[in-house]
């Protein structure tokens, strides 16, 4: 997979605090160990780039979807919640969801979302919006930690760059 260096000492705030554990991304019928790719060292700038760009863009096709589910989930929503509407408008059902009182524009807006199906679609909904969320912070994770892989390469670079220098002025 990646080229990791066992015998590397830990940064010293790591060392001092165990991180949490990260729960693995399951989706697509794939399950992504985000703990590995959050908190592996690459050695190299390669081994990062040969794993993390497929993991961000398989990230992101799952957003896109995810993206799609949220709002068909927002319009389930609207849906179950103008159905509700509807059915609390009438006086019979209104008194056979279990409601009392003076059927009111108020009271059929504070029934609406203590149907179970209006319950149900929220939940749905907010599941879905959860997801949204999660994808895109982990993409911004992963990128990160793509980022900070390659700038630390590139100050590696500059720094063997410039120490190579040193030593031929000296000569």
């Amino acid at each position: 997979m990646s080229e990791r260096d066992p015998k590397q000492a830990p940064d010293r705030a790591r060392s001092s605090r165990p991180l949490p554990k990260l729960k693995p991304m399951k989706l697509d019928g794939f399950e992504l160990d985000l703990d590995y790719y959050l908190k592996t060292h690459y050695a190299s700038v390669y081994s990062a780039n040969a794993e993390l760009p497929s993991i961000i863009e398989w990230v992101n096709e799952n957003l896109e979807t995810a993206i799609y589910k949220k709002h068909m989930a927002k319009a389930s929503l609207k849906q179950a919640e103008g159905m509700a509407f509807h059915d609390l408008r009438d006086p019979i059902k209104f008194e056979q969801f279990g409601f009392a009182g003076k059927l009111t524009e108020k009271a059929i807006d504070a029934a609406i979302p203590q149907l179970n199906y209006v319950v149900e679609a929220n939940e749905n909904y907010a599941k879905a919006a959860a997801l949204v969320s999660r994808l895109v912070n982990t993409l911004i994770s992963l990128q990160a930690k793509l980022d900070l892989v390659r700038t630390s390469e590139a100050t590696r670079r500059a720094v063997v760059e410039n120490d190579d220098a040193r030593g031929e002025e000296q000569q």
